[in-house]
């Protein structure tokens, strides 16, 4: 049975549906007597006596970490109403052993009074503002497991033995359990990729049960990917029964307490949740020490020619790729680091304004095949230096020189004590691998004659080697780029990057960049918002020190979808690796404004602009709040002076407009709206005028112009609809109508 909206249950009115399980339908609900928001779970089927009696045992259950229950009903529980999301990796070890010991401390309580959850997994933990809270707790618990060959064992056995099963998705296989494995209400076994051997095989359980799916929760939040992960139903019971998961990139700590918690015999494991959460403790303690942070400055040229810098900017931001995937090692990013690349700054000097304790520098020198690179790897509190080496070598052995410096730098600051191979020759061509280079050189220039430049070499590349995955990465960069920036129509743009992506993940499916890039596609072009969280989480996954994976799920996820606290987590992530990028104080800035941290808001917008007083994105965000605050005339002088110094392009213009809206100046606004669509960047015209259109207070223009800006698939407008430019709007129906244009549910904003 269903509930519409206004719908009574006894004294409780349906707000709306939350979603639905194998045990029944979740609905957001009012407590008419109490005035109280709760969470109603409603079953097909009357609950059997005892299952009173044991909700009332579980309701006693009074913690922090654990969602209360309020009430039962014949065939329906009444909860706490927690706003939160799930949790989900992959996480900083830090940030996840802080969420994995809340967990820990709840299981303790629950173990305590003799309560076992039996379906913990991430679904069943909502991350909040506070910490966690764990859902459906005890409710495996509400029957005995059957024993023998019961109806429920039976359905196990039924599954494992399928192995002709149909091929089913991950979420399939998270979800079918509870439709597959249960026989009536209360006899529910869990869900396999999560379930202990002794569970999957219909053995008694007990707490140490609950610690075996804890390891997997955990492995999870630090890999980004499950434990225990199959096809099918009874391949994912198998593997929990008979296999070990994959190596887990993790500190020593971390690795040993997943590791233990996922012992196949439960006197392995943890013997108490107790016993977990000091273990816990412990890690979090050794995770406290200050993790080594390396800033790698570019490679100085020994060339006559300018042009040459390509070589040596390409050997810098390749080492700086090979250093970010090594766990436990904090790597700036190229952003922040080129910007000292005419430095007058010591080298303790940049590495305080990076907030880096160790700097690499080093220099290149080429002679027809012949190449000479010098590095050294120095202490940035005193200038010591660590470790220095000169290579000579011929130019082919490129790549042997970048894993070996990397290596290097990986022992020499004790994040690594076994040689691993951190770089890949990617092709065998070295032309290519050149014209590569180059056309990055040219990208970062971002001048429209350099990115004629930049895809001309990426598609020279591929035309050389067309199996090197890197030389597709270019090219979907190049149009990803063209539509950021306004100059390509973002439909066909997205098309051509995502297009260029997949060709890059067919040659090399552990490249990171493809998935991020293909996320951000699915997101902004497709508003396939599942398979574009996946894809970005696998990017994370694949490196999780990924700046551009970290950002991409920021702002084209986690923004869009209002899960504004966990992306200004992610955001601070990216800052800390690229702490002098504008583009990342923007989306910081967006972030914070849709949080209402206004404070927090204006320092960001102020460093913007001290950062790059010609960022027109930071001139922007700064005329907004200069009009917000009132201070018309300030906002109309810094949206001229973007004018002077940018020209009349679509940003530029759209800060001048908001700026004439906010002060009353109707007329000069509505001329900046019609000059839109005849300047340069005008394919970004229906987002910049609907910006205006809601600062005149013009609701109808504002949803138009809206509208058109989605249809069209502009980047930004997902994530500034959660800002306050849309505040007046949002209880107006339409803007209901605009999410449901990117196909997001009402109920997420």
């Amino acid at each position: 049975m269903s509930l519409a909206t206004g719908e009574r249950l006894g004294p409780y009115q349906i707000v709306a549906p939350i979603g639905k399980g194998g045990m029944g339908e979740v609905y957001r609900a009012v407590d008419t007597r109490m005035g109280r928001e709760v969470a109603i779970k409603l079953v097909s089927e009357r609950f059997p006596e005892r299952f009173a009696r044991e909700v009332r045992a579980i309701a006693a259950l009074n913690h922090p970490n654990i969602c209360t229950i309020h009430d039962v009903g014949p065939n329906y529980l009444v909860m706490e109403y927690v706003a939160g999301s799930p949790l989900r990796g992959p996480l900083p070890e830090t940030k996840a052993i802080e969420l994995a010991r809340q967990v820990a401390t709840a299981l303790e309580a629950a173990h305590a009074r003799g309560i076992i959850h039996r379906d913990l997994k991430p679904a069943n933990i909502l991350r909040t503002t506070e910490g966690v809270k764990l859902l459906d707790f005890g409710l495996a618990t509400l029957g005995q497991l059957p024993t023998g060959d019961s109806g429920a064992t039976m359905a196990i056995r039924a599954a494992a033995s399928h192995s002709d099963r149909p091929a089913i998705s991950g979420d399939d296989v998270e979800t079918l359990p509870f439709a597959a494995i249960q026989t009536r209400v209360g006899e529910v076994m869990g869900t396999p990729a999560y379930m202990s051997p002794e569970q999957s095989a219909g053995q008694p359980v007990d707490a140490r049960s609950d610690i075996f799916a804890f390891g997997a929760v955990l492995y999870e939040l630090v890999a980004g990917r499950r434990a225990f992960a199959a096809e099918t139903l009874g391949a994912t019971l198998l593997a929990v029964r008979e296999n070990e998961p994959e190596p887990l990139e993790a500190s020593p700590e971390v690795a040993r307490i997943v590791a233990r918690c996922l012992r196949k015999a439960a006197d392995e494991r943890f013997q108490s949740a107790a016993e977990l959460r000091l273990a816990l403790e412990k890690a979090a303690t050794g995770l406290a020490r200050k993790t080594p942070c390396v800033a790698v400055l570019p490679f100085a040229m020994a060339s006559a020619d300018a042009e040459d810098e390509y070589f040596s900017d390409g050997l810098t931001e390749d080492i700086i790729h090979a250093l970010s995937g090594v766990a436990g090692l904090k790597v700036i990013a190229r952003t922040s680091t080129f910007a000292f690349k005419q430095r007058v700054q010591d080298i303790r000097g940049i590495a305080a304004t990076l907030g880096a304790d160790h700097v690499l520098e080093g220099g290149v020198r080429m002679a027809g095949n012949r190449i000479r690179i010098t590095a050294q790897l120095i202490a940035a509190h005193d200038g010591t230096q660590l470790w220095s080496k000169r290579y000579d070598r011929d130019l082919h052995d490129i790549f042997l020189i970048q894993d070996e410096i990397s290596n290097a730098i990986a022992t020499e600051l004790k994040v690594s004590l076994t040689r691993q191979t951190l770089v890949k020759a990617p092709t065998e061509h070295l032309d290519a691998y050149q014209e590569v280079l180059r056309g990055r050189h040219h990208f970062y220039r971002f001048n429209p004659e350099d990115q004629a430049k930049a895809l001309a070499c990426f598609e020279k590349a591929v035309a050389i080697d067309a199996d090197y995955a890197a030389a597709h990465i270019g090219i979907a960069l190049y149009h990803w780029g063209q539509m950021i920036v306004g100059m390509a129509d973002p439909r066909e743009a997205m098309t051509r990057s995502a297009a260029a992506a997949r060709e890059a993940l067919r040659l090399d499916p552990s490249s990171s960049e493809a998935h991020h890039i293909l996320g951000a596609c699915f997101a902004t072009h497709e508003f396939a918002w599942g398979q574009a969280e996946r894809y970005l989480r696998r990017a994370l996954a694949l490196n999780p020190n990924s700046l551009d994976a970290t950002h991409c799920y920021t702002h084209y996820c986690l923004g869009p979808l209002g899960r504004m606290e966990e992306a200004l987590e992610a955001q601070d992530l990216a800052l800390a690796q690229d702490p002098l990028s504008p583009h990342m104080n923007f989306i910081r800035a967006i972030i914070l404004e849709s949080l209402g941290q206004q404070e927090e808001e204006a320092r960001t917008i102020e460093r913007l602009n001290e950062l790059d007083p010609h960022f027109a994105a930071g001139q922007l965000l700064l005329v907004r709040l200069r009009g917000r605050q009132r201070r018309f005339a300030e906002a109309l002088e810094v949206a001229e002076r973007g004018i002077r110094t940018g020209g009349r392009w679509a940003m530029t213009l759209g800060g001048l407009g908001i700026a004439h809206a906010m002060a009353g100046h109707t007329e000069p606004a509505r001329e900046v709206i019609a000059e839109l669509p005849t300047c340069p960047g005008a394919e970004s015209r229906a987002f910049y005028a609907s910006l205006i259109a809601a600062a005149l207070g013009d609701e109808n223009e504002a949803f138009r112009w809206a509208a058109e800006s989605i249809e069209h698939r502009d980047q930004l407008m997902p994530i500034f609809l959660r800002s306050s430019s849309f505040d007046l709007l949002r209880a107006d129906a339409r803007y209901t109508g605009l999410l449901r244009l990117m196909k997001m549910n009402a109920g997420s904003d």
